[in-house]
């Protein structure tokens, strides 16, 4: 049992820290500029949030 405690008190200690790194160093993953998620609804294929057409199948984005 004690072992279990002293495990789970090692990740959070570790993941406290990675955390506090990264907050100092400023990583913002959502800065990214290659950063894309955002898959076209119709062919699937991958698109920016700026788009305003799919450049694979150019299908419009938004409602008409």
């Amino acid at each position: 049992m004690f072992e279990i405690g002293l495990v789970l008190a090692i990740l959070a200690g570790a993941t406290f820290a990675v955390g506090r790194v990264r907050r100092q160093r400023g990583i913002d993953v959502l800065a990214d500029a290659d950063f894309v998620d955002l898959p076209c609804p119709w062919c699937h294929a991958q698109t920016r949030e700026e788009d305003s057409a799919c450049p694979s199948c150019h299908q419009e984005f938004g409602a008409r």
